[in-house]
């Protein structure tokens, strides 16, 4: 209910319960590591510069069953909103090194994590309760260095390389003149 606000999301069947268990960490680790890798021929810091002063918020998921995004954009934004949509579907951009640069990020946080009781009592629990399902497993320390970057590439591709599976939702203050063309 706000005028300046539209939400965004999309979604298509399949997920992470389409990957292999050994590719899993790669998965977990997927949605991350292209968010920061920018998008079409923009490394993260240009697409931030290029967002200064817009409001513009778009996430890849991929969840245990679905995969797709979700953002919000304001009335005004809305072109920029779909141009970005549009590259993060025909040209996603893998920046390795930012990859692992957030990896590394990661991996020091969950160090620390790891040592908290609490944590370690929680992934525990959540672990049983999923009846020891290996695609529950927590992530620590061990299971992220078997994420691996051509993994993360190949997953993202076969994930999101048909537009036309997914169902797309804009709910807010949308002109539909304007939502057409761009769509």
């Amino acid at each position: 209910f706000k005028e300046d606000e539209i939400l965004f999301e999309a979604y298509s069947l399949g997920g992470s319960s389409l990957v292999d268990l050994e590719d899993l960490p790669s998965c977990d680790m997927t949605t991350s590591i292209v968010s920061q890798s920018g998008a079409g021929e923009f490394d993260n810091i240009s697409l931030e510069k290029m967002k200064a002063g817009k409001v513009l918020r778009l996430f890849p998921t991929i969840y245990d069953y679905t995969e797709g995004f979700n953002g919000s954009t304001s009335p005004q934004d809305l072109e920029t909103f779909m141009q970005l949509l549009y590259l993060d579907f025909e040209k996603p951009r893998f920046d390795e090194q930012a990859g692992t640069a957030f990896l590394n990020r990661i991996k020091a946080w969950m160090k620390n994590t790891s040592t908290d009781p609490r944590t370690v009592a929680n992934d525990s629990i959540n672990f049983l309760m999923a009846n020891r399902n290996q695609r529950k497993s927590p992530m620590n320390t061990d299971r992220l260095k078997q994420a691996e970057f051509e993994k993360v590439k190949a997953i993202y591709k076969d994930r999101f390389r048909d537009v036309s599976d997914f169902r797309f939702y804009f709910v807010g203050n949308i002109d539909e003149e304007v939502i057409k063309p761009l769509v």
